[in-house]
């Protein structure tokens, strides 16, 4: 029972060596876990499996997964929630004997604020305050955390640490795909259950590229808890696209443009849609056909507005194809509220 640690570029073939495992466990009969980010991104893996005729496959969201291990496996604390951590905190600012903050304290705004500390400041009361402001703050934090503990609440970070000192038995194997990093949570988390049960790590990383450079640290850490494996990226081309992927966040000589990638800078979300508009406009002016140009964002329904209105002065047609909540949608809004 082992971590193995997969690293590589993106579309390296990272996910083929995490999955191979558990697609051999899921043909045993045995019961593997795949755990992502997110909930689309468990969906498509889902989705991706059931199309290769793999069934047993656990996708499943890691901060989800935890919750459910803790609720089987934890000290019968229940997780907090957004809502029950403000209400506490906001009950620790006004039972707290403060210096410097005062009656600012009392103001919903600080109580957010120190909400979002709480969160994610398991070890609070191990650090050592420079000046008074942070003296309160971190009174408040140690006041919210015994109160929270006397009406029997954990922070999820904190029910993470926990499961990883004292991990239950997992059959496995355990596959953690598509992060680009790791809460401190999460990764004492991973170290943790990786002691008594099989777990396959995928992270895009590669040594001395200054892309990933960020997670180099991490990568260490992880690889002294079990195996590192480096997929190597496969040769790419000498094409603009694949000299930019070879040179990106490298210091040297500037590329030089054949055309087939034009780099426009803009600050701020709504520039930045406007800027895609205007190349848009300025292709079809080109001769593109409109329907063979796409425009992807990483939240496209969030720039959904941005969009139409850029398209409107740029004088462009879209098709904006997202997907709203359903509370964002104009039926929901009409409907009469309860």
């Amino acid at each position: 029972m082992a971590l193995t640690l997969v690293t590589g570029r993106p579309n390296s073939g990272r996910s083929g060596r995490l999955y191979d495992p558990i697609i051999a466990a899921a043909a045993a009969g045995g019961e593997p876990v795949v755990l992502l980010p997110t909930q689309p991104d468990a969906r498509r893996a889902s989705d991706e499996f059931s199309a290769r005729g793999i069934v047993g496959v656990r996708c499943a969201v890691l901060d989800q997964w935890i919750g459910e291990l803790w609720s089987l496996h934890g000290d019968g604390r229940r997780l907090v929630s957004g809502a029950v951590r403000e209400a506490l905190v906001r009950q620790a600012c006004d039972d707290a004997r403060l210096e410097a903050l005062g009656t600012s304290a009392q103001t919903p705004g600080l109580a957010r604020f120190v909400s979002r500390i709480a969160e994610h400041a398991t070890h609070a009361r191990e650090a050592e305050p420079r000046t008074a402001v942070e003296r309160d703050v971190l009174t408040i934090v140690g006041d919210y955390t015994d109160l929270a503990r006397r009406e029997g609440f954990v922070e999820p970070s904190e029910a993470a640490f926990l499961l990883a000192a004292s991990p239950p038995r997992i059959p496995g194997p355990i596959a953690i795909n598509r992060f680009a990093d790791l809460s401190a949570a999460q990764e004492g988390f991973v170290c943790g259950i990786a002691s008594g049960a099989t777990v396959l790590l995928a992270l895009p990383w590669e040594e001395d590229h200054p892309a990933t450079d960020a997670l180099t640290a991490l990568v260490k850490r992880l690889s002294a808890h079990g195996t590192h494996v480096h997929v190597p990226s496969p040769e790419s081309g000498q094409d603009e696209l694949a000299a930019l992927e070879r040179s990106l966040y490298r210091p040297g000589t500037p590329l030089a443009s054949s055309g087939a990638v034009r780099l426009v800078q803009a600050v701020g979300d709504e520039l930045e849609t406007v800027c895609a508009l205007e190349a848009a406009a300025g292709l079809t002016s080109e001769g593109y056909e409109p329907g063979r140009i796409a425009i992807v964002f990483r939240d496209a329904a969030r720039r959904a507005p941005l969009v139409a209105a850029a398209a409107a002065q740029a004088g462009v047609e879209v098709d904006i194809d997202v997907a709203l909540p359903l509370p964002q949608t104009p039926m929901e809004r009409a409907l009469p509220q309860p």
